[in-house]
């Protein structure tokens, strides 16, 4: 059996910006991560942002051994379209948050554009960042690396022998070596 990748959302938060002239603190934010990562031992495999002004914090995390990487998905719908077959496909697992689910469904696709975006009285900054991550998560290399072989590897040498029983033990040394990488190598 092939199982495709599910994705859990651990995390969502949305920040209040401070009254105007003031702004939000991205050292802060920087301090937060690192927090997550050194005193509550989470797991953090990217950081993204999407702002040029973001790009001190990430060069700051990168210093201190984050992964960090530059993801915007305001250019293009591609991040929100595969957030959508994702919950499609029920392949994402997250818990009830209102700003999350507000933004979500506050959102609008321009086709001609190819973009989404958030009406005049709307925001997304919530949505951004989760539909970042699950994208972000499906486009990582890591899923495809098991134990040094990519996924086309394991096809090809699945395909080689020309004798039944041995491709058939072929494909199942494959299928195994898949469902062992989409576990996460476990």
């Amino acid at each position: 059996e092939i199982r495709v990748p599910k994705i859990a959302v651990d995390l969502m938060i949305k920040i209040k910006p401070p009254k105007k002239p003031n702004k939000i603190s991205l050292g802060k934010i920087r301090d937060f991560i690192v927090y997550l990562r050194n005193v509550l031992k989470i797991n953090i495999e990217l950081v993204t942002a999407d702002q040029f002004q973001s790009a001190q914090m990430l060069q700051e995390l990168e210093e201190l051994g984050f992964n960090t990487a530059g993801l915007s998905v305001d250019r293009t719908a591609d991040a929100y379209l595969s957030f959508t077959n994702l919950m499609y496909e029920e392949r994402i697992e997250m818990y009830h948050y209102e700003p999350f689910k507000t933004e979500l469904f506050g959102v609008v696709y321009y086709p001609a554009k190819r973009k989404v975006d958030h009406t005049s009285k709307g925001s997304k900054d919530v949505s951004d960042a989760v539909v970042g991550a699950t994208y972000s998560a499906i486009k990582s290399e890591d899923k495809t690396d098991v134990t040094g072989n990519s996924l086309l590897e394991l096809f090809i040498d699945a395909n080689k022998g020309s004798e039944e029983d041995l491709y058939e033990e072929k494909v199942s040394t494959m299928l195994k070596g898949l469902e062992k990488m989409l576990r996460g190598g476990l």
